[in-house]
């Protein structure tokens, strides 16, 4: 399996992982070294960035076996491929998104808003991807560099109000801090990208992440205009996926579907050195040529791994118009 993955994504891996780390490690010195009140106050707002951030992260809903049972079936079967325990909690979320979290304990989200389009074959895919995160501790180790950017990005925000001799050396350090963590993060993508493949295939992995990739970026283009459409006429849904898929739904114009369009477009081809994830179509290149070795893969509609999916759509719904209220 390993095999196959490229000497140079290891490395790229490796060493931004490493200098990123190191250079973190120079900034706190570099400060100390200049006044120690500032590197208590520096150190602080990292350590308080990184908790507040972990703390506050997407909410959802914990599922329990009895809501899906094949789709806990699914979850264990790629564990298993994978030589690893199954995670500690598989969390529906309303959004669009599927991936890995918990830097304690293993959590796998799973977004409500893709879902309905998938079949159990793609979300078989897309599973392999991110297990192999979890194989590569990347919900750990990405997850802390991430956090660690984020809380440097809200360091350099708070030095834009003093003197521009303070804020352009931080701002400086954000920028190179920032493009090496994403840089690991691009590479992180691509190797799991590898592990993948070589359990389903390079082309069904492709083809289920091209398709994943479009639904998740017409569905987060799409759903906050279907929401504040039916709000305007005083009107709260009662299920936002079962909107979303009406075909009659007639409330964009032409400009909007452009722009939703040339959203997907962006999603499958473009990247640059401040993203977290490579372009859809490089990613779908490199492993094409790759021979899956399974040779049984899932069958069937999403929605049939859940005992009741129209009820988890409604919980989703419920808890997207609660946070709208708590904005409010």
């Amino acid at each position: 399996m390993t095999n196959k993955i490229p000497l140079k994504i290891r490395f790229l891996s490796s060493f931004s992982l490493l200098i990123a780390v190191v250079l973190i490690f120079l900034l706190l010195f570099f400060v100390y070294t200049i006044w120690d009140i500032l590197f208590y106050i520096l150190l602080g707002a990292l350590i308080i960035g990184f908790l507040y951030r972990l703390i506050h992260q997407e909410r959802g809903i914990v599922l329990m076996e009895s809501d899906a049972p094949k789709l806990f079936n699914m979850v264990n079967s790629v564990s298993k491929s994978l030589g690893m325990n199954s995670p500690k909690k598989i969390i529906l979320t309303p959004s669009s998104s599927i991936g890995v979290a918990g830097i304690w304990e293993r959590k796998l989200l799973i977004g409500m808003g893709v879902l309905h389009m998938l079949t159990e074959k793609e979300i078989y895919s897309i599973l392999f991807h991110e297990f192999a995160h979890f194989k590569g501790a990347d919900n750990v180790i990405g997850s802390s560099m991430m956090l660690t950017t984020m809380s440097l990005r809200d360091i350099v925000t708070a030095t834009s109000y003093l003197h521009f001799i303070v804020f352009l050396p931080f701002l400086i350090f954000y920028y190179i801090f920032a493009s090496l963590t994403l840089l690991y993060s691009r590479q992180r993508e691509y190797l799991a990208d590898y592990i993948a493949s070589s359990f389903v295939g390079g082309m069904i992995f492709g083809e289920s992440l091209e398709n994943y990739v479009k639904v998740s970026v017409e569905f987060d283009s799409k759903i906050d205009f279907i929401i504040r459409h039916y709000a305007s006429q005083n009107l709260a849904l009662k299920n936002i996926y079962d909107a979303y898929r009406k075909v009659g739904f007639t409330g964009f114009n032409e400009q909007f579907e452009a722009n939703v369009t040339k959203n997907v477009k962006n999603a499958l081809e473009k990247s640059s050195i401040l993203s977290t994830h490579p372009s859809t179509s490089s990613r779908i290149k490199r492993v094409k040529e790759i021979k899956g070795s399974l040779s049984h893969l899932p069958k069937g509609r999403t929605s049939d791994l859940f005992t009741n999916f129209e009820k988890q759509e409604i919980e989703m719904t419920d808890l997207v118009y609660s946070k709208i209220v708590k904005k409010k």
